[in-house]
């Protein structure tokens, strides 16, 4: 990267916003939906039927602000829960009893 006026020192913090050459269709949830297990593995409950709800893997390319950009994960139009998903995983494993 030219740097002719000096503006840019060595070491100095800047942000930047990079532009890809490339852009790939992908499937974008709230970040508020996205829960992490023990060992790491990132999770989305989605919405199947009335009241019931399956935890489904899901694996993060990059998270944007509010938003988390999947690299795989459920289907497009998918019902996630994006408010309480944490009082769900709790559910499922019987946590606060």
């Amino acid at each position: 990267m030219a740097n002719d006026e000096g503006r840019l020192r060595p070491g100095e913090k800047v942000a930047v916003t990079l532009t890809l050459l490339a852009e790939k269709e992908s499937l974008v949830v709230p970040w508020s939906a996205v829960l992490f297990d023990m060992y790491g593995g990132s999770w989305v409950y989605e919405k199947v039927a009335p009241q019931t709800f399956l935890r489904r893997r899901v694996e993060l390319d990059f998270v944007d602000g509010r938003d988390a950009v999947l690299a795989r994960g459920p289907e497009p139009g998918a019902e996630l829960v994006a408010v309480g998903a944490a009082e769900l995983f709790g559910t499922e494993f019987g946590f606060g009893k």
